[in-house]
């Protein structure tokens, strides 16, 4: 019956009425170093930049700094249960999870060069290899030393499934788009339509 106003320190969360679940073709799992999270149907990384398509008409360009680890397949428990763990310890260097046959996962040291839509580049020990990435379960990411993370106001959840932890948000009424920065310091714009829950629950209790 007329507009109300909530600061946003009294929000636990807002729930749209759109559903969330993953595009089919979005196999890739990224997770940036801040917790976001997103399904990718595929990935470039060269140098500083990393692009990703999410969906037909949806991208996301980010640094490669950002970026904690890529998930290029579904995992059985056991070799899930093995991968986080390779994620959650510390390397110095970048580290590339094999998965065998058998569905054993291996993990080998080095430094993450590029990804293209087919491989890998991976320097070992100065060797450059191609490395499939159909061979792989995933890579993860060393994260720099001075790389910093703001302060995440809530976490945002949209119809794809795909999370985002923001720092800053700003509604555009014209757009009807909402604006959002990431704790690691990207830049991106979800369509209210493309909404499915705004969570600040983490902050407020």
């Amino acid at each position: 019956n007329g507009d109300t106003r909530y600061a946003l320190d009294q929000l636990q969360s807002v729930v749209f009425d759109q559903q969330a679940s993953p595009a089919k073709e979005a196999t890739t799992l990224i997770t940036l170093h801040d917790g976001s999270s997103f399904h990718a149907k595929s990935i470039a990384l060269t140098g500083e930049k990393c692009t990703v398509a999410i969906a037909d008409t949806r991208s996301f360009i980010c640094r490669a700094d950002s970026v904690r680890d890529i998930q290029f397949r579904s995992l059985t428990a056991e070799a899930l249960q093995q991968y986080r763990q390779i994620i959650a310890a510390d390397s110095a260097e970048d580290i590339l999870i094999v998965q065998r046959q058998s569905g054993a996962i291996d993990q080998l040291e080095g430094i993450v060069e590029a990804i293209d839509g087919e491989f890998v580049t991976f320097n070992f020990g100065g060797d450059k290899i191609p490395v499939e990435i159909t061979k792989l379960a995933g890579i993860r990411l060393v994260k720099p030393a001075n790389k910093e993370t703001s302060k995440s106001l809530c976490r945002i959840t949209d119809t794809l499934n795909n999370i985002w932890c923001a720092s800053q948000l700003k509604l555009v009424s014209e757009t009807q788009e909402l604006q959002i920065k990431t704790c690691t310091g990207e830049s991106l714009s979800l369509n209210l339509s493309e909404l499915s829950r705004l969570d600040f629950s983490s902050n407020n209790i």
